[in-house]
């Protein structure tokens, strides 16, 4: 795998993670939403990245298995 695509996935994983980890302060502090809100925005995108993290690695082996 080119190291271009590895920095790319480092990267874009760190982006997601920073996302994930402030969206609550960004809903209490800058929007002036309750507390549920933000903590529910985390809840949610864990839950989409606990579903489609297996779902993207199978779909990702696929040529390799089928080629």
């Amino acid at each position: 795998m080119d190291v271009h695509y590895l920095i790319l996935i480092f990267a874009f994983g760190i982006a997601l993670a920073y996302c994930i980890i402030y969206t609550p302060t960004f809903a209490l502090c800058v929007l002036h939403m309750p507390g549920s809100s933000g903590q529910f925005a985390t809840i949610v995108a864990g839950a989409a990245i606990a579903v489609f993290r297996p779902l993207a690695g199978v779909l990702s082996e696929w040529p390799v298995k089928n080629g």
